[in-house]
């Protein structure tokens, strides 16, 4: 696949801070494999042959009609990490269950849920990084807060709900109805889409989502105070142990935390039409506008060409992980792959699936 421009890193923002004042530590990837010995081979040996950067610790699902097969190296199927932005096509699932449920409708504004002012976006508009809003708040207090958080290895997304809505009705717009990619705007729309129902955006994911599609592992601590005691927290670029990222009210666009085997669930339904998702899958995934030549966007859900195949994908990160879940919906197959360290794993998990479509 030819990446477009429009890829999404996730909550991460090392591309527009400092680097890192520390020495370097080198990591190399973990040879303790788990699950499918097989699986867990080629697994190191796309880590070594990637020029993507470090990578330590991974895991990944193949998941396909037959069954799915789990892998990894010095993590398995249960190891909980943070999924980054693959968190935003869950809020979109929100935000159509809602509309099906006539909750909300997809061409409401956002504002008629949050306090955002004049603000003109629907939650679509939010849904498909149409809205205008920046990427991130790159005001000067927060620049600040950007640019400490890199410097320690910390979150640097620690905002209210009410500040989010603060700072969302302020921002300036930049040509809406373009896709631009915007984890503000998302973090807004899983505010909205919760607050219409009267639930906090943790409650609304932890029961239409996380319960419903028996995801038993995963979780949005949304604050540190939340997380639980083995938490993990990944490898900065440079190698060094980066602290857990909880991302606050922002938590729609970037804060769960998952497992391999819970992923799995997720993507099997997504596959499969599960009536579980209370909606049909195409709802979210069936794109919706063009991003750039050869990419379009559904609700959130990216769709690319991967040499002769369509796919439908999202990746994502934080300040020290990485996560890719692709599906090839014709053939009702996708990958997952997560990794500790802020290393892409995208080539991995396309490689991964080429090759379970050529066998």
């Amino acid at each position: 696949m030819n990446r477009p421009g429009i890829i999404a890193l996730g909550t991460g923002v090392a591309a527009l801070l400092i680097g890192s004042l520390a020495l370097p530590n080198v990591l190399t990837p973990s040879t303790e494999k788990t699950g499918d010995q097989a699986l867990a081979t080629r697994l190191l040996e796309l880590a070594e042959a990637s020029t993507e950067g470090q990578y330590h610790h991974l895991s990944a699902a193949i998941i396909t009609p037959e069954g799915t097969t789990f892998a990894g190296l010095g993590a398995d199927e249960n190891t909980e990490m943070e999924i980054g932005s693959v968190t935003k096509t869950m809020t979109s699932l929100l935000l159509a269950q809602a509309a099906q449920s006539g909750a909300v409708a997809l061409d409401d504004r956002a504002g008629d849920h949050l306090p955002l002012g004049d603000q003109p976006f629907t939650l679509e508009d939010l849904a498909t990084h149409r809205s205008g809003l920046p990427r991130i708040d790159l005001s000067a207090g927060n620049t600040a807060n950007l640019l400490w958080s890199q410097v320690h290895a910390s979150d640097p997304y620690s905002l209210s709900v009410d500040e989010l809505a603060a700072v969302v009705r302020e921002a300036p717009l930049e040509e809406p109805g373009t896709v631009s990619y915007s984890n503000m705007g998302v973090g807004a729309l899983g505010q909205a889409v919760a607050a219409a129902q009267g639930l906090s955006y943790r409650d609304l994911l932890q029961r239409d989502v996380f319960d419903r599609l028996g995801m038993t592992a995963s979780s949005l601590p949304v604050t540190p105070d939340n997380l639980g005691p083995d938490a993990r927290g990944g490898y900065t670029e440079t190698g060094r142990p980066a602290k857990p990222w909880t991302v606050g009210a922002e938590a729609p666009s970037g804060g769960a935390r998952s497992t391999a085997t819970d992923m799995a669930r997720y993507a099997r339904a997504l596959l499969t039409d599960d009536a579980a998702l209370g909606i049909p899958a195409a709802t979210v995934l069936d794109p919706r506008h063009e991003v750039a030549e050869g990419a379009q966007i559904g609700l959130a859900w990216f769709v690319t060409q991967d040499e002769d195949r369509t796919i439908t994908w999202h990746n994502g990160g934080t300040g020290g992980h990485r996560t890719f879940l692709v599906l090839d919906r014709e053939a009702r197959k996708a990958v997952y792959v997560i990794g500790d360290t802020t290393a892409s794993v995208d080539g991995i998990g396309l490689a991964l699936l080429r090759e379970e479509n050529n066998s």
